[in-house]
């Protein structure tokens, strides 16, 4: 826990390189550094870390559809690489995307680093090391958005589907961004739809699932749905906020280079989260519309707020929350050392608790 602890002092303390421009090009290769430092020399344990040895190790074989990984993955067996030095190279690969794209997308790089590290993002770039390679090719294709260039939009998600299958849901933003407005009545009539999905709609797939004979599927979704998760009230709030910030962004910004995109990317993934926040394996395809709103609040605060004490507050409350995020989120893998303060943390989730080791 004390690296993580590191990495949160050194990422805030670079946050004031978002105020002072003399110091934005050390605080941000300080902060790819330590990123890196995390999740390149990372060991959590756990069943993906396990699995993903085993694999490298060939004691089991990757999917055959992500025939991208597994290439990957015996070139650097074959060349003689240790798995530590393959996880090294694959997290510099994917950081060196996703911070070449930070830097690149958002006006406010140290905050959008920041707010990265407190999503569950940089959680999965220690933890699910197919879908990272995936998340970051997508994250860095969201230029051919803005530039329309379909083809190589299409391409780097292409590679990402032979690296992991949720890609698949990258492929229609392309069409969501360039041809869909989303006006607010719109939205709202989505909202009311993601609230009626999130009481019947799961359910009722497991339901259609178990009649047309799809015994495995319904099982498979219906174990996903038990995790024990309950969501409070910081949960709620995130929400809530994001929502204020996409309807505000809407009103006086959403022709903002950029912004558009990742304003359809907030709200598909406030939605996402109402519809299927009970479904636990949901979170690896409503991770992609994620990304959207780390860059989306930073071009908020840089270009819509126009004083700079209300920039400099909603900086600081937003960083400060991200933070805590971070802290509650990696605690499931520390040493059991921040169990006695679960008081605290209010999204409560204990799906990893069995791979914890236990504090002597």
């Amino acid at each position: 826990m004390i690296w993580f602890i590191g990495l949160l002092i050194i990422l805030f303390a670079c946050t004031a390189a978002d105020f002072l421009p003399q110091l934005r090009k050390v605080a941000f290769y300080a902060s790819f550094i330590s990123c890196l430092a995390i999740v390149g020399f990372r060991n959590m344990g756990g069943s993906d870390y396990i699995y993903y040895l085993e694999q490298y190790n060939n004691i089991i074989t990757a999917p055959s559809w992500e025939f991208g990984y597994r290439l990957i993955v015996n070139v650097f067996s074959w060349l003689g690489f240790s798995f530590s030095q393959f996880v090294f190279i694959t997290s510099l690969f994917c950081l060196g995307l996703v911070f070449k794209s930070i830097r690149d997308y958002s006006p406010m790089p140290q905050l959008t680093i920041l707010l990265y590290a407190g999503s569950i993002l940089i959680f999965y770039n220690m933890v699910l090391m197919r879908q990272a390679i995936a998340l970051s090719l997508f994250v860095f294709s969201i230029r051919y958005i803005q530039t329309n260039n379909l083809w190589k939009f299409l391409l780097f998600n292409t590679i990402a589907l032979c690296f992991h299958y949720s890609a698949f849901v990258a492929f229609p933003l392309y069409f969501i961004a360039t041809r869909i407005k989303f006006s607010l009545p719109s939205v709202i009539i989505m909202f009311v739809a993601a609230l009626i999905v999130s009481f019947f709609g799961v359910s009722a797939v497991v339901k259609i699932c178990d009649i047309v004979g799809l015994h495995f599927v319904g099982e498979k979704m219906a174990f996903y749905m038990n995790s024990d998760r309950t969501f409070g009230v910081i949960t709620i709030c995130k929400l809530i906020v994001l929502t204020a910030f996409s309807v505000y962004a809407y009103i006086k910004g959403r022709h903002l280079p950029m912004m558009n995109i990742f304003l359809k990317m907030t709200i598909l993934y406030v939605l996402c989260f109402i519809m299927f926040s009970k479904w636990d394996v949901m979170t690896r395809l409503w991770m992609y519309f994620e990304v959207g709103y780390i860059f989306m609040i930073a071009i908020f605060i840089k270009h819509i707020l126009k004083q700079v004490y209300l920039q400099f507050s909603l900086y600081y409350v937003l960083s400060v929350f991200a933070v805590y995020s971070m802290v509650n989120t990696v605690r499931t893998f520390d040493n059991g050392a921040l169990k006695k303060y679960d008081f605290v943390f209010k999204n409560i989730d204990h799906t990893y608790d069995q791979y914890r080791t236990p504090q002597q």
